[in-house]
């Protein structure tokens, strides 16, 4: 063998294993190549609300004015989700890791540990993303994407409200 990579799990979901496995590799002669960024939010008792800043918080209102609402679906139908996320990450300029094949049949095979959550407008999905259940104490939000017509509304900070109740209420 002569290259081995390692990728390890975010830090947040264990800081004292996180740690420990850095300086055990580190003092084996491992050399770390790559580090990504994580942004994660502890949830607790704190209402999601109180934990935004002002601008958010008024974008928030925004969307909570109009009336959208925000929905963890049971779908049997992926294809309006995945042409959403794909239409959102092909306009920032990320590539779609899944064909919509490969992203029905994940979530149908793990019903379980897939969650799609989407804010609607009237009817319209305009935000959605998946939260994958990695655990009982960890859900992680995969591929979100909002609707471009929508961006003067910020759903993604419903969107991200609905997550973090959801979290709540499973004591997550």
């Amino acid at each position: 063998i002569k290259q081995l990579h390692i990728v390890a799990p975010p830090e947040c979901y264990d800081l004292d294993k996180a740690d420990f496995m850095d300086e055990v590799l580190l003092h084996c002669g491992f050399s770390i190549s790559q580090t990504d960024f994580n942004y994660h939010l502890p949830v607790n008792e704190i209402p999601f609300v109180d934990l935004l800043h002002d601008s958010e918080k008024r974008r928030l209102k925004k969307c909570l004015e109009q009336d959208f609402m925000v929905v963890q679906e049971n779908l049997q139908d992926y294809s309006d989700v995945h042409r959403l996320i794909s239409t959102c990450r092909e306009r920032k300029g990320f590539p779609i890791s899944m064909t919509l094949n490969d992203f029905e049949s994940v979530i149908k095979k793990f019903p379980n540990r897939y969650k799609v959550f989407s804010v609607f407008d009237k009817g319209k999905r305009i935000a959605t993303a998946v939260g994958v259940i990695v655990n009982s104490n960890i859900l992680y939000n995969f591929l979100p994407a909002d609707d471009e017509a929508y961006s003067s509304f910020s759903p993604i900070v419903l969107l991200n409200k609905g997550i973090y109740d959801y979290c709540q209420q499973q004591n997550m």
